[in-house]
């Protein structure tokens, strides 16, 4: 690139970055939609009990006890609903849009880390193509909003240390507060960055109207629903009864009966999720991303897996420990993590920390193109394979590990769709993993004999159907006895 064009590109980044995000999102919107996905959410999933809700609140009615989700995520669907008229393409619309800053941020908290400018630019186009992210910042959950929430906290701690400024603490602490909101188990990740006054040259610039500013304007946002939940329900607490809800929705409810049961539920369960966090793999509960991968053409260029971001992250901090920024980060997505351990970890429960990681894992590239291109090719080399030794490990065969019923319904979706030579493609490779498919032949079939098509639907039964009909036959005919 001239340098003209390099001129352009650093001066007008940021503004670049976001409409490459929103082109993503809402192309992927579109591609989604015409394949005859993101329809009305199902009865009985958490982004149906949050519509509804926000709906409540449209006519005037407040939820009531036993309401188990997010206060602040409720609100601003809320508030989708108000803008867009109840329109659920358009709110998943403004959703996006409002996503697509998370990489602008990512560059600016690179900016901020003094890493250099191409590590920021590196961090926010690898936001940009990790596709679960993407995939969740389009639907009715909150990790996407919550992720935004934290690296803008994030942005505003470093920011605030070093321009010794507390109006940024106090709007750090705001933001702070907008994620306990968001999820209760940021209440002690918001407490994280404290374990930095431990190093001197930190404290020494430490004032205690820094920590009450931030403190205090965090506990303007919260107190006020704790205190609400208090006068209307008689539970000083952010969410009534989520606490048991969750033990027992992931532990058992003998674990609600029994503290002790609990805790050994959680201390054994903790290695198993730590594992789950740093894998590949994408664990789906209600959204998967391998199902749309296949069904979505645009979204296979979102390739980027989560145990690459991983990898390159922990190279990055073991290059960079002396950086307060960097330390910073690896403690905030450690905190986050650890709060995270006593639950399953779906992928979605990753997403908050993508953006931090993001940073990190520019800082990583960087600084192995950087010595690479500085002929230090031990250095570059040791990086590399310190990578390596760290995403190898961590990758999982998706095929392996994906339910049937998951797989099945990609078929499902693609017959329906009348995309009958990738779903014949896709219900062989199913035979060929021994995967059940009953069912599925059938359903083509007839589609494609419905679709004006006899002939193809014959050479689908003569493949299919026939050989197991023969096979049965042979099976329930009598044998002959011995000649005598």
């Amino acid at each position: 690139m001239n340098s003209k064009g390099l001129y352009f590109l650093n001066r007008n980044f940021s503004i670049l970055i976001y409409l490459f995000c929103v082109f993503c999102s809402l192309y992927l919107l579109y591609a989604a939609r015409s394949e005859g996905l993101f329809p009305r959410p199902l009865e009985g999933t958490d982004q149906l009990s949050m519509l509804r809700a926000a709906v409540d609140i449209y006519q005037g009615k407040m939820p009531d006890q036993g309401y188990m989700y997010s206060p602040v995520y409720t609100l601003f669907l809320f508030t989708l609903e108000v803008v867009s008229q109840g329109n659920l393409v358009v709110m998943r619309a403004l959703q996006a849009l409002l996503c697509a800053l998370i990489p602008v941020i990512i560059y600016r908290v690179g900016i901020k880390l003094r890493t250099g400018r191409p590590a920021a630019q590196l961090a926010a186009v690898l936001y940009c193509f990790y596709g679960p992210a993407l995939l969740v910042s389009l639907d009715f959950l909150r990790e996407a909003p919550l992720g935004l929430c934290f690296i803008v906290m994030t942005y505003f701690l470093i920011s605030a240390f070093y321009r010794k400024n507390i109006r940024e603490y106090m709007i750090a602490g705001a933001l702070a507060g907008l994620c306990i909101l968001g999820r209760e188990n940021f209440i002690p990740v918001v407490f994280v960055p404290v374990a930095l006054l431990l190093l001197k040259d930190v404290r020494k610039y430490f004032k205690l109207k820094y920590a009450a500013g931030y403190i205090g304007a965090m506990a303007l946002l919260v107190m006020p629903v704790l205190f609400y939940n208090y006068l209307k329900f008689d539970h000083f607490a952010i969410i009534p009864g989520h606490v048991n809800n969750v033990i027992g929705a992931y532990h058992g409810e003998q674990a609600v009966k029994s503290t002790s049961f609990a805790a050994e539920s959680i201390l054994r369960n903790i290695p198993v999720q730590l594992a789950k966090y740093v894998s590949s793999f994408e664990i789906a509960n209600s959204l998967s991303v391998y199902s749309h991968r296949e069904i979505i053409d645009f979204f296979k260029i979102f390739l980027i897996p989560f145990n690459l971001l991983i990898a390159l992250a922990i190279t990055a901090s073991a290059y960079k420990f002396r950086n307060r920024g960097v330390i910073l980060l690896v403690l905030l997505i450690a905190g986050y993590v650890c709060s995270m351990v006593f639950f399953e970890m779906f992928y979605r429960f990753r997403v908050p920390t993508v953006p931090l990681l993001c940073v990190l894992a520019g800082v990583g590239i960087a600084f192995i193109i950087s010595n690479f291109e500085c002929k230090n090719y031990i250095r570059a080399g040791t990086a590399l394979l310190l990578t390596a030794i760290i995403f190898i490990p961590t990758w999982r065969n998706s095929d392996k590990l994906r339910p049937p019923g998951e797989r099945r319904s990609a078929a499902a979706v693609l017959i329906q769709n009348e995309r009958y030579a990738a779903a014949e493609d896709y219900i062989d490779n199913l035979r060929e993993m021994k995967i059940p498919t009953e069912g599925l032949e059938t359903f083509m079939i007839k589609k494609v004999n419905n679709s004006g098509d006899p002939a193809r639907a014959r050479i689908l039964f003569d493949k299919w159907i026939k050989p197991a009909l023969i096979d049965k036959m042979n099976q329930t005919q009598p044998q002959a006895g011995p000649l005598k």
